[in-house]
């Protein structure tokens, strides 16, 4: 990959490179380069519209490294480098989990209350986990620049809906979290109730309130 600084005078360039590997000698490579009278503007100032999905279990997947560590967080850093020269304007934040982006896990971590309500009754609440959702906001806001569409998505096909064929094993179409006990730090897929259930609203605004309120203070 080359990137040509915006004042670099057109015309042909020549240099070399050293491509070396364990076991091989090094070895030189001679590069050319033509620039042109054109600039290419800023991928914020491009018309067209891309839209890259940017997968952390992939690349922990991918490189064999834990979920969120120090060294997970650098290559998703990268990724997003690579998805902003592209000029993607989209951020998915998963809030379900097994969602089509290749998560396991929701990026919100659902925590029962401490009285034992679970939120799965009307009136029932849960607290929240923030801290994997901020963490890759603020890989974003350093990496991404600033997206125009930040989507927390709570739907997948495993949800039915008109010409979905896909369904999870159990035969549920409820919307599947991580729920996160905070004394130990261990983590469990757990069901939802279904959306069509009228006590699922109750049971997602007291997490959206919160969602819209982090996100205007970002």
């Amino acid at each position: 990959t080359v990137r040509v600084p915006k004042d670099a005078k057109p015309g042909a360039y020549t240099g070399q490179v050293t491509i070396s590997a364990e076991g091989l000698k090094p070895t030189p490579i001679t590069v050319n380069l033509k620039v042109l009278e054109w600039t290419v503007p800023d991928p914020s100032g491009r018309r067209t519209w891309v839209e890259l999905i940017e997968s952390p279990d992939t690349l922990a997947m991918e490189y064999n490294v834990p979920l969120w560590g120090e060294k997970h967080c650098e290559l998703i850093a990268r990724s997003m480098r690579y998805v902003r020269e592209m000029g993607s304007r989209t951020l998915y934040v998963p809030l379900i989990a097994q969602s089509n982006a290749g998560n396991n896990e929701s990026m919100v971590r659902w925590i029962p209350k401490a009285d034992g309500s679970t939120g799965l009754a009307a009136g029932g609440t849960y607290d929240y986990d923030f801290s994997i959702m901020d963490k890759y906001l603020d890989l974003a806001q350093k990496n991404l620049d600033a997206p125009t569409v930040v989507e927390f998505n709570v739907w997948d096909l495993y949800l039915g809906g008109i010409g979905s064929r896909f369904r999870m094993p159990s035969g549920s179409q409820a919307p599947r979290v991580t729920e996160l006990d905070p004394t130990t730090g261990k983590t469990r897929e757990v069901a939802l109730l279904p959306y069509i259930d009228p006590n699922s609203m109750a049971l997602w605004k007291p997490l959206f309130d919160q969602l819209r309120a982090r996100m205007q203070k970002r």
